[in-house]
């Protein structure tokens, strides 16, 4: 399995009008490693059965929905665990995961191919020990900078954490 697994977390009761959606939209997510948790508070609307056949994992549990959502973080196997009001973010969530990994090991080897670079310098005499000093600072510094742009959208505009309200009422969870 290449990439990390995404547990969707969902607490429910009656969900009978959303749970065919709600099913459908976390098996239409394009990355391949999503489970679906549904912790179900005893629901008499038929919607416990549906979800008990769609479900990786299906629990019942209740009353409140605070335990619903620690039981099912429980039984959670992903490396990132979603719950959320609204599925659409389950992509974008997997997406700045991956971006940041991506960037902290760029930087990382930026850092280090820097740092040899002047120590290498420094070790031929080219570089005096003050300059090599404040030349690494400006190397950890240039480091950083480079690790920030993980908070960015990406070179291809990949879609921002932050959505507007109206957008957040799209999907919303049954329950």
């Amino acid at each position: 399995m290449t990439g990390p697994r995404v547990s969707v977390c969902l607490g429910v009761k009656n969900g009978i009008a959303n749970a065919a959606r709600f099913i459908a939209a976390v098996r239409a997510q394009t990355y391949p490693h999503v489970e679906l948790i549904v912790a179900d508070n005893f629901s008499t609307d038929g919607s416990a059965e549906i979800f008990r056949k769609r479900a990786d994992v299906f629990l019942q549990i209740g009353p409140e929905r605070s335990a619903q959502r620690n039981a099912a973080m429980q039984r959670a196997s992903g490396d990132i665990v979603i719950i959320l009001d609204d599925l659409s973010k389950v992509g974008t969530a997997v997406r700045i995961g991956q971006r940041t990994v991506q960037v902290a090991l760029q930087s990382i080897w930026i850092g280090i191919g820097l740092s040899v670079a002047l120590m290498l310098a420094a070790a031929a005499g080219y570089v005096p020990a003050i300059a090599g000093a404040l030349s690494q600072e400006l190397v950890d510094l240039a480091t950083i900078l480079n690790a920030l742009r993980s908070l960015g959208p990406g070179r291809h505009g990949a879609a921002s954490p932050v959505r507007s309200r109206e957008s957040a009422r799209q999907a919303p969870l049954p329950g």
